[in-house]
């Protein structure tokens, strides 16, 4: 696995069996790991609290910019991990309109929590799917 720098994270290159690179998209590793601690950061216990005890399949958090909610999502993730809870994170931004793009990372995110059912992928192109599915 070869790793460069690039926009402010690590594009990794996957190789074939054949030693050439697939198609698709080049992946961002920072995109695919939540933010580090920051010196400072307030912790949210009751928020993360209500988070991991709302048992929705979508939680949407909403908020102005700097407000914390990236904050929020990753002291969610590292609360949950600690629970055993499965984690993946995708940061997105203005780039990831293209939908290959959004699915290719969508997929890896999937991927890095074990085995993913190909059903579960195949229901993330598919507007007829289920929200338990997707």
């Amino acid at each position: 696995m070869e790793t460069t720098a690039r926009d402010a994270g690590q594009v990794r290159s996957r190789t074939g069996p054949d030693g050439r690179e697939p198609r698709g998209p080049r992946l961002i590793e920072s995109k695919l790991a939540a933010p580090a601690e920051r010196p400072g950061e307030i912790a949210r216990p009751l928020l993360v609290a209500r988070v991991l005890a709302a048992g929705a399949p979508v939680v949407s958090i909403v908020g102005a910019a700097g407000y914390g909610k990236t904050t929020l999502l990753r002291q969610v993730a590292a609360a949950a991990a600690a629970e055993g809870r499965p984690v993946a994170w995708l940061s997105l931004d203005a780039r990831d309109d293209d939908p290959a793009s959004l699915v290719s990372y969508l997929a890896e995110a999937l991927a890095r929590l074990g085995p993913t059912d190909p059903a579960d992928l195949a229901a993330l192109t598919s507007r007829a799917a289920p929200l338990e599915r997707v």
